[in-house]
């Protein structure tokens, strides 16, 4: 679904960038589910890693451009998009954002229960949002969407009502934001904040990681290597393989001496 919005973003600013409407259902939308994705799914801001980087993109481009649209339409648009009516009707901001989604849901549930559902079944290994998260055992959503089943059609249906609650509930608060700057501008400073935590997080976790293996491998190189000078000493000081060493010359000599 955030792909939606993404793609529902990109079509207001290019095509209907002075419809009034279709910006408030973005608004709704990028501000809404899309932002709170960030802590639905940890988003990490790690640059290292094009799957993490990609997701951040996608879930906080979009309320950034909100957040501009709406406060600073002239800058961003030259002029073209003033918005400085601050209410918002009920149908704009819940309603047809809603209906957006259902339009998503039910395209989505055509496309892998009936469209591909053959393909699906015969390959494992391709993976949807219900696979996704049936299978990875991580975070509550897991816990919710299998507790009906882990069988794709179960997890399907139970998905779609909990996408369907996240999305309504997530939504709720957007009228609000919509007409409070500073309201608006924490909320999404927290979204940041929290995705930069994130990787900082992955950051220190893997570089620790790795910096205790190296240092266990260097100990372990050393080890060895200390372990493989002291036999060498020992074989050079050892005697050679058919010869006896005369541990009786000095006694004798003594001997000698005396007689």
């Amino acid at each position: 679904f955030c792909y939606v919005g993404n793609f529902l973003m990109i079509f207001f600013l290019y095509l209907y960038p002075n419809s009034v409407v279709l910006f408030q259902v973005c608004f709704s939308l990028s501000t809404g589910p899309i932002a709170i994705a960030i802590l639905a799914w940890r988003n990490s801001l790690v640059f290292h890693s094009i799957d993490k980087l990609t997701t951040c993109v996608i879930h906080v481009l979009p309320p950034l451009i909100a957040f501009n649209l709406r406060w600073y339409p002239s800058e961003m648009t030259n002029g073209q998009l003033i918005l400085e009516n601050n209410d918002v009707s009920f149908f704009r901001i819940l309603v047809l954002p809603l209906v957006v989604y259902l339009y998503w849901q039910i395209s989505y549930i055509l496309k892998t229960e009936v469209t591909d559902s053959f393909r699906l079944r015969q390959n494992q290994e391709l993976w949807t949002s219900a696979r996704w998260l049936s299978r990875n055992t991580k975070g509550i959503v897991h816990d919710v969407v299998v507790m009906r089943g882990q069988q794709d059609e179960k997890v399907n249906h139970t998905l779609m009502g909990v996408q369907l609650i996240y999305t309504a509930v997530t939504i709720l608060p957007m009228k609000l934001f919509y007409a409070n700057q500073t309201a608006h501008a924490l909320y999404l400073l927290f979204m940041l904040v929290v995705c930069i935590h994130n990787g900082a997080s992955f950051y220190f976790d893997v570089f620790s990681r790795k910096y205790i293996h190296q240092v266990m491998m260097k100990s372990k190189e050393e080890e060895e290597e200390a372990i493989a000078k002291s036999e060498s000493r020992k074989n050079s000081v050892a005697p050679s393989p058919g010869i006896t060493p005369n541990t009786s010359f000095c006694g004798d000599k003594a001997t000698n001496n005396v007689e």
